[in-house]
């Protein structure tokens, strides 16, 4: 116990824990790659209880067989509260789910994106409050990146638009990505048997490319974009309106060395006619998820302790994450409490992501430096090799 609300509470669910099961928690870090080190534990037979394991590395072991099917475990309740459903029927696959995220786990949480925006800049320029927008359904790329426009001042008198003035809107490297979820799209998307299909290219994909490729493209003079450096430094001096962001940098960053007041927000939608917003759970960071190694001791007992630790988070964990630290700290306004609501409920996973099936996150990254909106080719280009890496994995799931 420190003081720290989360710390304080992960201690009181673990002692909770130790105390209801008669058991001793001991977490042993990982050395190094936490893949490396899982496989070689299970190929040697040496019993790993449980793993909060990096989600790529996570993915890579289920499939290679090295993790329980988690459906399986009976003594994991996957229709309570505390786990996350969206997740769960995301990392479902022909029947078979192999880690999960939950109330256990903030990682995921902290991984979730969201626009920022200065309220001073908002005053000052006479804006639409964001707010209301998000309620009226109105909040789109569009609209952001008109208000953007309006916003960008040229505080140097040099005539460009650079990281010494006034900016509407700073575009994040990975932030492509982040639109194109907020669209309602995705890579993939499970069909009826619970079988992940490729839905990436489509009629309303194309118009979400395109638009998000002309507000982010490099060939423009009027938003700026690039790595978290320049992000930080242009939100914390309050000269940025707009900027897209994780929760966790939020809760850790913006929270404690921004002096303004900011607001939060959902990613914005394509249009007004998008029936709802969409949020995504990123995998790019650090973000990790549990699982169970096949060489684990007793099966049952770590899936009763599994369930355990993510019901035993519901009164202690979530609480100090979101209500007195996202909700009681984070949030500067009522208005914010209620994007936040708002913005969980909204989230979205894409297993694709885990697997990087067909390397389209690389083409989502790559977007500010493309010179010409090459979507429909590129998808050509990847069509084949998407599908096959796509069919690789549900084949390993089958044989194992």
């Amino acid at each position: 116990m420190n003081g720290d609300p989360i710390n304080d509470a992960v201690y009181k669910r673990n002692r909770l824990i130790e105390d209801m099961y008669n058991c001793v928690i001991e977490q042993n870090y990982a050395l190094g790659d936490q893949y490396d080190e899982i496989s070689k534990a299970v190929m040697a037979g040496d019993a790993i209880e449980a793993g909060i394991v990096l989600g790529t590395s996570a993915a890579k072991l289920a499939q290679e067989g090295m993790l329980l099917n988690l459906y399986d475990c009976s003594e994991i309740d996957f229709s309570g509260e505390w786990w996350d459903q969206n997740a769960i029927e995301a990392f479902t696959i022909d029947g078979s789910i192999y880690f999960a995220t939950g109330d256990l786990n903030i990682s995921t949480n902290d991984s979730t994106r969201v626009t920022i925006f200065s309220k001073n800049i908002i005053a000052d320029t006479g804006l639409d409050n964001p707010y209301e927008l998000v309620r009226e359904g109105k909040w789109t790329l569009g609209k952001m990146l008109e208000m953007a426009l309006s916003a960008n001042r040229d505080l140097n008198g040099d005539t460009k638009l650079t990281t010494d003035d006034q900016v509407g809107l700073y575009v994040y490297n990975w932030a492509p990505q982040f639109f194109f979820y907020g669209c309602g799209e995705r890579v993939t998307t499970m069909n009826a048997d619970g079988i992940p299909e490729l839905t990436l290219y489509n009629d309303r994909s194309v118009d979400a490319v395109g638009l998000i490729w002309d507000i982010c493209t490099k060939s423009r003079t009027d938003t700026l974009g690039g790595f978290s450096s320049d992000l930080f430094s242009l939100f914390i001096s309050d000269r940025c309106l707009f900027t897209q962001t994780s929760i966790n940098d939020v809760r850790n960053t913006f929270r404690t060395n921004c002096e303004q007041d900011f607001g939060i927000l959902p990613m914005p939608k394509l249009d007004e006619e998008q029936s709802r917003y969409y949020n995504l759970v990123s995998f790019q960071d650090v973000t990790h998820i549990w699982c169970i190694p096949l060489t684990c001791s007793d099966p049952g007992y770590a899936a009763e302790l599994m369930e355990a630790f993510a019901r035993e988070s519901v009164d202690t964990t979530r609480k100090a994450y979101y209500d007195i630290t996202l909700q009681g700290k984070v949030s500067r306004d009522d208005e914010s409490s209620e994007m936040l609501d708002l913005i969980f409920q909204s989230r979205v996973y894409d297993i694709s992501m885990l697997y990087n099936w067909g390397s389209w996150d690389s083409y989502f990254t790559g977007m500010r430096e493309q010179t010409t909106n090459n979507f429909a080719s590129v998808y050509e280009s990847k069509l084949s090799a998407t599908k096959a890496d796509i069919d690789k994995t549900i084949e390993s799931f089958r044989s194992n």
